[in-house]
C-alpha cells in the first residue's frame, strides 16, 4: 500500500494501479472490514481519474463510501459523498 503511495506520488500511475489494487485484495482477503480499504479505494479513484480511465471512478468513490460507512468512519463518509457530488456536477456540466 505505501509503495503504492510512493509510485503515485511520483506520478507512475501503471505501478501505482497494481500496487494499490494488490494491497486491496490482500486486506479483502485478511481483513475484510479493514479501514484500510477506503483509503485505498479514494487513492485508486485518484489514479483511475490520472490514467483516465473515468467510469471507474465512480464505482471506487462508491465502494469506499461503503467501507467507510461499515467501519463508522464518519469523514471518509463525508469525503466520498462530497466526491461522488462533485463527479456527478462535472458529468452534468460536461453532457
Amino acid at each position: 500500500m505505501q509503495l503504492g503511495y510512493v509510485a503515485s506520488d511520483a506520478g507512475r500511475w501503471e505501478e501505482a494501479l497494481e500496487l494499490q489494487e494488490r494491497a486491496l485484495g490482500i486486506w479483502r482477503t485478511f481483513v475484510p472490514n479493514s479501514g484500510w480499504c477506503g483509503p485505498i479505494l479514494l487513492e485508486l479513484a485518484s489514479i483511475d481519474s490520472a490514467l483516465g480511465a473515468h467510469d471507474r471512478v465512480r464505482t471506487r468513490f462508491e465502494q469506499a463510501l461503503e467501507a467507510f460507512r461499515h467501519i463508522g468512519d464518519a469523514v471518509g463518509v463525508i469525503r466520498c459523498e462530497e466526491a461522488l457530488s462533485a463527479s456527478a456536477n462535472a458529468a452534468l456540466t460536461a453532457g
